[in-house]
């Protein structure tokens, strides 16, 4: 949490020139901004991020704007509220801004069929062979059409110099990691589908028509989803992998999911306009009804109001509604955030690979601070309370059969039993908890819940994890205890080490074999399908070939 202290400051008299506003409220944002120089300064050292730029918005107000750093460390390039940084996944929400624009004018509709709209789309399924059919523009922009996160062709893996099309048809040769609308699954792929068909819809190149619908009408004279408009500009920030690598200059593939370009001071525009309802100097320019729409978490089982909506996550904070999307990626790490009820928004951007905890870091900072400036202290955070029945008894044999690693969303979680609870463990966390059901349990404090699933054969097959945020459904990794697998004599030739390319920079992984099964990256089981053909517990597609493999449609060459 950020103090703001109430004092004068040097940067008083030029921040008060540029406000409109009483003299007492200038010298609070004055002191806010030195706060987050502190603090960007200080992080930038941690995280080796070279640069950042920064972006607070009041109502129709900049009212801080400032650079930190260098966008290039080679030629010393200074960072400025001007430096264009690539914004990676920012881009969906301005994807889905532009689709519901569309919406609006009744020129597409979210619940339409992906089929419909692009005749032919298929995509492979182990779910009965027909999932393609039910996919919807709502499910695309809202990652609940069971895609895996990248395609053969244009990913994060990889030099590619390939178009949005060839991209967008290399779809049809992924596999679907679960049933349409089943579950939350992030996807790059979504995103890219929903803004392919709205270009196809509307009859222009998306990077043309993301200009003409949204970016020139907002004035954001600096932005781009095409780099090569901005090649002539030396303000373009380089991306690094660390303080030694440089990422080399790259057109992002996925460009309706991660290929806009901008800088802070046109990312602020828009963030005045998701403040001012959708209108553009105060004429109506999106509906009311679509921006509340592009904000409410779609198809949650989770805490009503915590989730993602369509393209943007929404959640309550300090009292109010935080709208905010994070990107990183290609060494950048950036995030946007506003909140409607306070008429405050933030932007900070970093050419940074590990910029994205700086990012976020500095967001909530700022937005706490800014809360405090509005409202003269900073409202809790009411926790949502998931489940208030009593604490039951298990068996130790009840817990156990829980135990062992289930994939998240990003990760591997793992829960085990220890002095007889059962225990959550990720990234270093360690919670314990109690149980409501048989399946059912909670933290202490009943800010998370964890329901399991369980098979015909009373096992598990995942947990649906509940939070303050919005919901992860977990999928049963390994077990503790579990039988041993088929180990086939031919799956021998499938173990080794593995590397690839992603960003200009090597990646190196392992495929191994014990207790009868392969795993990747010494962690993720691997699940037979069919002769070379694997799937990861979350529904990830494995393929072994002569020379290599690939994992979620990454290519990975053999080493030796």
């Amino acid at each position: 949490m950020l103090a703001v202290l109430i004092c004068g400051s040097l940067l008083a008299k030029p921040l008060l020139a540029r406000l409109n506003v009483d003299q007492d409220v200038a010298f609070k944002y004055a002191t806010l901004a030195q706060s987050l120089t502190s603090s960007i300064t200080k992080l930038m050292t941690e995280d080796e991020v070279p640069g950042v730029a920064i972006g607070l918005v009041d109502g129709q107000q900049v009212v801080w704007a400032h650079g930190f750093g260098v966008a290039d460390l080679a030629k010393q390039t200074p960072v400025t509220p001007d430096t264009i940084f690539s914004l990676q996944s920012i881009s969906k929400s301005y994807t889905a801004t532009a689709f519901l624009r569309a919406v609006d004018r009744k020129a597409i509709g979210l619940d339409d069929r992906l089929i419909d709209m692009l005749p032919g789309f298929t995509v492979r399924d182990r779910f009965g062979g027909k999932e393609a059919r039910r996919i919807t523009m709502r499910h695309l922009l809202a990652h609940w059409a069971g895609l895996c996160q990248e395609a053969p062709v244009g990913n994060n893996y990889g030099d590619w110099h390939c178009g949005f099309a060839e991209h967008i048809e290399s779809i049809k040769d992924t596999w679907l990691r679960s049933p349409v609308g089943s579950r939350y699954r992030y996807s790059n792929l979504g995103i890219d589908l929903a803004g392919f068909v709205l270009s196809k819809r509307l009859g222009m190149p998306f990077e043309d028509l993301m200009q003409a619908e949204l970016l020139r009408p907002l004035g954001m004279r600096d932005s781009s989803f095409r780099r090569s408009d901005l090649a002539g500009s030396n303000r373009i920030a380089t991306g690094y992998i660390d303080l030694k690598s440089p990422v080399p200059e790259l057109e992002i593939p996925m460009v309706a999911a991660g290929g806009l370009y901008s800088t802070v001071n046109d990312m602020t525009k828009y963030v005045r306009f998701q403040l001012a309802g959708g209108r553009l100097n105060g004429e109506p320019w999106i509906s009311p009804k679509a921006i509340r729409t592009m904000i409410t978490p779609q198809f949650s089982e989770g805490p009503r109001g915590r989730g993602y909506g369509l393209g943007i996550q929404s959640r309550p904070f300090h009292g109010g509604r935080l709208c905010t999307h994070g990107g990183g990626g290609y060494g950048f790490g950036t995030i946007q955030s506003w909140m409607p009820d306070y008429q405050i928004g933030v932007v900070v951007l970093t050419n940074g690979d590990q910029g994205g905890d700086l990012s976020e870091e500095v967001a909530r900072d700022a937005l706490e601070g800014m809360i405090w400036i509005k409202k003269g202290h900073l409202p809790d955070e009411a926790p949502y309370v998931h489940d208030r029945r009593p604490e039951i008894s298990l068996a130790p044999s009840q817990l156990q059969r829980y135990a062992g690693t289930y994939k998240a969303t990003s990760g591997l979680a793992e829960f085990r039993v220890e002095g007889g609870k059962l225990h959550f463990h990720r990234q270093h966390n360690d919670v314990t908890l109690l149980a409501r059901s048989p399946t059912e349990f909670t933290d202490a404090a009943m800010t998370q819940s964890y329901r399991f699933d369980l098979g015909s054969d009373g096992a598990p097959t995942g947990v649906l994890q509940l939070g303050d945020v919005g919901q992860d459904y977990m999928v049963l990794n390994d077990r503790v205890g579990e039988p041993r697998g088929p180990d086939r004599p031919e799956w021998r030739e499938f173990v080794g080490d593995y590397t690839a390319l992603a960003y200009g920079q090597t990646v190196n992984q392992k495929v191994t074999l014990r207790n009868g099964y392969l795993y990747w990256a010494d962690s993720l089981k691997l699940f037979p399908h069919q002769d070379r053909l694997f799937f990861t517990a979350d529904g990830e597609a494995v393929v072994f070939g002569d020379r290599g493999m690939t994992y979620g449609n990454r290519a990975f060459t053999k080493k030796g």
